[in-house]
């Protein structure tokens, strides 16, 4: 399992609402298979873990 730190940006918008955005590495982002057209996929938080999985279909999405 490949693990690297990475950081938490916080975006302010125009109307002052706060968006935190995490930046995935390149690398990991080209071996789930997203591009501009295949970018959804599914999160699980437990409290503690944040679990990314791999792309799925958007027929899948509920």
């Amino acid at each position: 399992m490949k693990e690297k730190e990475l950081k938490v940006n916080f975006n302010k918008s125009g109307a002052g609402n706060i968006t935190p955005r995490l930046t995935l590495p390149t690398e990991w982002v080209k071996e789930l298979g997203l591009d501009k057209d295949n970018r959804i996929m599914r999160a699980k938080f437990d409290g503690n873990k944040l679990i990314l999985e791999k792309k799925i279909n958007k027929g899948e999405i509920k």
